[in-house]
């Protein structure tokens, strides 16, 4: 009977180290987006872009985030810039395939890091981005893309 316990708490703390690793290791070290980020700057026409991958609440949740730099802060300009750069999430393995969120930041990153004031900078009209985008889940600050949403803006008739 001592054999048959030893071998089911040996098999327990085993599973528990597997356990452990795996998560983690739900994320994989430094993904490099900075290609993504190229592509989308080159394609929207926006100042810059930053792409960060991130694991809300688990390491096997995955969201990208993508800041992307305008100096037109209207809502009909930010639309038009997040319609330009579906076709390069559409491309993106890892983007394809899980929830984007969209911020717009007016100006240049050097100006603003330089002034401390990129949380001011922020726009604050996602919401009526997702009006005129057609896509559900839009805040004051962030637009969040389902694969679907990156798939259909990623058409050429949209």
């Amino acid at each position: 009977m001592r054999s048959r316990e030893m071998k089911t708490t040996r098999a327990l703390i085993a599973v528990g180290i597997v356990a452990s690793t795996l998560a983690l290791t739900g994320c994989s070290p430094a993904a490099d987006t900075t290609g993504l980020a190229a592509e989308i700057t080159q394609s929207a026409g926006v100042l810059a872009t930053t792409v960060d991958i991130t694991h809300p609440g688990a390491p096997w949740n995955t969201e990208l985030l993508v800041r992307i730099y305008v100096d037109d802060p209207s809502v009909e300009s930010v639309a038009q810039k997040v319609r330009a750069i579906a076709p390069a999430l559409a491309r993106d393995a890892t983007a394809s395939s899980h929830t984007v969120g969209i911020t717009a930041v007016q100006g240049d990153p050097s100006t603003i890091a330089a002034s401390g004031s990129e949380g001011k900078s922020t726009l604050e009209i996602m919401v009526k981005v997702a009006g005129v985008l057609d896509v559900s889940r839009g805040g004051n600050s962030v637009l969040f893309l389902t694969p679907d949403d990156i798939a259909r803006l990623a058409q050429p008739e949209n």
